[in-house]
């Protein structure tokens, strides 16, 4: 595990942004590492709980095999809670987090559990050494592993269960000198990964992050669940879209305030680098609503698309020329045992052209 954390942490260490992403990296480099795809699940249910990310697999004789049931859970902790670092606010002063006890229950079953910590530079790094130490330990009592990245360091640490915290130098980030890619060199991989029994749409977003990866872009490009502060939701948080495809100049600053500085809102550069806003539907929940109700929601997050097209031209932080202007894609994943009727898909794709919406439907069979 310490090769796969070394790349996670490297990989995330000028990323500031939504916690998600930093499941779906780490999902990512489960998968790099040979975790079949079909073995990893974001929010998965086990009882009345979500788990962040349960893997169904064992390491054998250097590789990675499928198991009939999970054998490792992780419950991470990081994330841009609007000018706030979350971990300031989740983790207690005696290193105590709701968390852990959720992986307690779990390791009680024979689960491995894993809690993880991303500290943010952006935002003030929350974790003293003290209270690193703390949170060690209480992950210890319960015989779970702690794994904890401030950004800005070199290296990273890990204490497994009853051991002390011991320092992991990072690996470099790989660097490619490769072509600027464009997000739909993605969208053939995505059908052969998502070939599997049981999903949920966490993952399905966790996929596309992934196969995002793999088609050159890097961790400071994609992000998930990103907040625009032009985005007011009907609650007291911004509506978010799925997944997020960014050019260069973010740089990982998915957060809303620069430095956390309220008067230094991060809406004119995200809006003005974004190169695609993509809307996952499809998961073993949405199959089982049957056709229609599918098509409906399918239907609602390209009305969603239209929705964040309306704002960003809104903004006047959209770049002039039209070709630098984002595409707003909808990817469908019917994952039900009979395909959706040829006439509900026209709908759908007279919809999505109505909206100027980019629409993929993947069939992928029960």
């Amino acid at each position: 595990m310490d090769n796969i954390f070394s790349a996670f942490f490297s990989d995330v260490s000028a990323v500031c942004g939504h916690e998600a992403t930093l499941h779906a990296n780490f999902m990512h480099h489960l998968l790099n590492a040979g975790v079949p795809c079909p073995a990893v699940i974001r929010e998965y249910r086990i009882g009345a709980q979500r788990i962040d990310l349960v893997v169904s697999a064992a390491k054998h004789d250097g590789g990675w095999a499928a198991t009939a049931s999970p054998t490792m859970a992780f419950e991470f902790k990081g994330g841009a809670w609007n000018v706030r670092n979350a971990l300031r606010d989740e983790i207690g002063v005696d290193g105590y987090c709701r968390d852990i006890d959720k992986l307690a229950a779990l390791r009680g079953k024979g689960l491995e559990c894993w809690f993880v910590c991303s500290d943010m530079q952006e935002l003030g790094i929350a974790l003293s050494p003290r209270a690193q130490q703390q949170v060690a330990a209480q992950c210890g009592r319960r015989g779970i592993h702690f794994a904890y990245h401030a950004q800005g360091q070199d290296c990273f640490l890990i204490a497994r269960a009853g051991r002390p915290l011991q320092r992991v130098l990072l690996q470099a980030s790989a660097l490619v000198d490769a072509p600027p890619a464009h997000w739909r060199d993605s969208l053939p991989l995505l059908g052969g990964m998502l070939c599997q029994s049981s999903f949920t749409e966490d993952t399905a977003a966790g996929v596309v992050y992934h196969a995002l990866k793999r088609a050159g872009f890097s961790a400071q490009q994609v992000s998930l669940e990103t907040y625009f502060n032009c985005a007011k939701g009907t609650k007291s948080m911004q509506d978010r879209p799925d997944i997020c495809v960014f050019g260069s100049r973010v740089v990982g600053r998915f957060n809303l305030y620069r430095g956390g500085d309220r008067t230094r809102s991060n809406d004119g550069i995200k809006i003005g680098d974004i190169r695609a806003l993509i809307e996952i539907k499809g998961s073993d929940g949405a199959a089982r609503t049957g056709e229609r109700s599918f098509a409906a929601m399918v239907s609602a997050d390209i009305d969603k698309l239209g929705k964040w097209r309306t704002r960003f031209e809104a903004s006047g932080y959209l770049p002039a020329q039209t070709a630098a202007r984002p595409d707003y894609a909808m990817i469908a994943v019917d994952h039900m045992k009979a395909p959706v009727s040829p006439g509900l898909l026209e709908e759908l794709v007279c919809q999505a052209r109505q909206q100027s919406v980019d629409f993929h439907y993947l069939r992928i069979a029960a």
